[in-house]
């Protein structure tokens, strides 16, 4: 019966606001007021329909072995958003960060090879023109990577900080509750 563990978990809460309410310093003991509410409110609601699928790609160390470049370098990613567009998801969750943009090559190199493909020489041989325009190709993992998450709906999931005062060996995710990231 839904009502059993819904009338627990309001007793709990409440119990728990009173008590913070007591001492206003105790950040803890609201927020473990407000996750017992949040979970009652589940509770009393019940189950929801969902969509039929949920696809979850974990990039392991198994899949970074057969496929480096997922993890190496932009495209590899790009190339997976694209595919699972083709696949029709209509939504991608990305659970990493990227920190700092794609540098595959030094910056000034990176630079040189742009403005020549820009205004190549004619007199260049073609074997030389190619791998030039190729190598200089790979130097735009950032925008590609851009492109493929603008084709769909994407969310990025990732935490900068802790408001709520809680001290951070103390978040785990086995305290995770509806809803959180």
């Amino acid at each position: 019966m839904r009502l059993a563990p819904a009338l627990g978990g309001l007793v709990v809460a409440l119990v728990l606001a009173a008590a913070s309410a007591r001492d206003e310093r105790s950040p803890r003991t609201w927020a473990l007021a407000e996750t017992s509410l949040v979970d009652t409110w589940f509770h009393v609601r019940g189950p929801q329909a969902t969509q039929d699928a949920v696809l979850v790609v974990l990039v392991d160390d198994e899949a970074t072995a057969a496929h480096p470049d997922l993890v190496e370098r932009r495209e590899g990613m790009a190339r997976l958003l694209r595919r699972l567009w083709e696949l029709g998801a209509p939504h991608v969750v990305l659970d990493f960060m990227i920190p700092t943009p794609e540098q595959l090559l030094p910056a000034p190199l990176t630079e040189d090879l742009r403005e020549w493909v820009a205004a190549p020489e004619p007199e260049t041989p073609p074997v030389a023109t190619g791998l030039l325009q190729r190598t200089e190709a790979i130097t735009h993992g950032d925008d590609v990577l851009e492109e493929a998450m603008r084709a769909g709906e994407v969310t990025l999931a990732f935490h900068l900080g802790v408001a709520s005062g809680v001290p951070i060996e103390e978040l785990k995710l086995t305290r995770g509750t509806y809803g959180q990231v």
